[in-house]
């Protein structure tokens, strides 16, 4: 006789309802979704559950059962969890089988064969991986409060992406906390590219074949005391002196040492402390302002003629003797020489024993010449004796003197 609905209610209902025994159902037994609960020696109450025809141990008060299911070759595979079983994973059966190719495996052997995406594409939380070491602990990933990649040899990111040891953000600016070493070329490839020491303290800017330094103050280039070479420099100022670009400009110097030449081209020549000059505007002629010149040591004139302003002068044409010569002064001197008789002193033959000189000059009055004055003097080294004398001669300047007169 069929079952009336009110019964077929009944017996759902009573399906639904955990039924209770001892050791595990059988999976003729029950229907899907079933539970029950069983007393299992050594693992106390347990409670299955049926899926897929099959009453599967979900919880125990004690020691779960064990449990057998298929391996992925066809093997069975016993996970022993109760009193009698294995209570270690490596005492598990066929641990060395990988039948699970979806999962990287820790010696690196398995190469992905895709993109790993590391968290969702969305803000709000950081992306990382750390590696842990002893000294070097190093986390990477991404920085979300930063917007940033960023590696830090730390365990976390640092709350200032610049003291990150290394950060780049979206626009592709990279931050290095630490020094760099390029073991070959450094290229910057952007024309106007700027190199930035302490946030503009110092900059270098490229433009095209130009390099500029600049900064937010007074910009100093220290040598060292070391040189430079092959330098053009036609522009700017040394100590605040300007420097000419096409043409020659001025320039003030404290010392200046030329170990070959000073070449000195302009016609205002070499002006000195008190505004004296030396010129050289005539060719051959040196030409001294100063009213006075003084000579600390001697002065050495290789040619025949020194002459003064005023028309005066001092001549050395003829060998030895100096002439002195002015509009109203005419004087000789000769340098020590023998007289024979024909200069009108005759002394014998013994004419190289003795020096002589002789003075002669011409008085002006009333606008005339009146005369030819002389005086004269000899020297003789072997007679060891002595003679002066003076004379006048009013027909011509001659080279000796007539009536001349010595006094020993």
């Amino acid at each position: 006789m069929p079952l009336t609905r009110e019964e077929r209610k009944l017996l759902h209902q009573k399906s639904k309802q955990p039924t209770f025994g001892s050791n595990k159902p059988d999976d003729r037994e029950g229907y899907e979704g079933d539970v029950s609960y069983r007393k299992v020696e050594g693992s106390g109450t347990v409670q299955y559950v049926k899926t897929n025809g099959t009453w599967n141990a979900i919880s125990s008060s004690g020691t779960m059962p064990s449990v057998r299911m298929g391996g992925g070759g066809g093997s069975p595979v016993t996970i022993s969890t109760g009193s009698g079983g294995a209570t270690s994973h490596s005492a598990l059966d066929n641990l060395d089988l990988d039948d699970h190719t979806q999962y990287l495996l820790i010696d690196g052997s398995r190469a992905m064969t895709n993109t790993m995406l590391i968290g969702s594409d969305s803000d709000g939380t950081d992306r990382s991986i750390v590696w842990g070491h002893s000294t070097l602990k190093t986390i990477m990933g991404i920085d979300d409060s930063s917007d940033a990649f960023v590696i830090n040899t730390d365990d976390a990111f640092d709350s200032t992406l610049a003291n990150n040891s290394f950060s780049i953000d979206a626009n592709h600016n990279v931050i290095i906390a630490g020094d760099v070493s390029v073991g070959d070329d450094l290229f910057l490839t952007s024309s106007g590219s700027v190199i930035n020491w302490n946030s503009g303290d110092v900059t270098l800017t490229h433009s095209s074949g130009k390099l500029t330094f600049g900064g937010d103050g007074t910009v100093e280039l220290d040598f060292n005391n070391h040189e430079m070479t092959n330098v053009d420099i036609d522009s700017g100022a040394i100590d605040g002196t300007t420097i000419g670009a096409a043409s020659a400009s001025s320039g003030a110097f404290t010392t200046i040492t030329a170990s070959t030449s000073v070449d000195i081209t302009g016609s205002t020549g070499l002006i000195l402390e008190n505004d004296e000059t030396i010129t050289n505007a005539v060719n051959g002629t040196i030409l001294l302002t100063a009213a006075t010149t003084s000579l600390s040591g001697d002065l050495t004139v290789t040619g025949n003629n020194i002459n003064f302003g005023n028309s005066s002068g001092i001549d050395n044409t003829t060998s030895g003797r100096v002439s002195v010569t002015d509009v109203g002064l005419g004087l000789h001197i000769n340098t020590p020489v023998a007289f024979t008789s024909a200069a009108g002193m005759a002394h014998g033959t013994e004419s190289s024993t003795f020096d002589s000189f002789a003075l002669r000059w011409k008085s002006h009055t009333s606008g005339s010449y009146k005369g030819q004055h002389i005086a004269g003097g000899e020297l003789d080294y072997k007679n060891n004796y002595c003679m002066v004398g003076h004379s006048s001669e009013t027909s011509k300047y001659a080279d000796h003197a007539t009536n001349f007169a010595l006094q020993s």
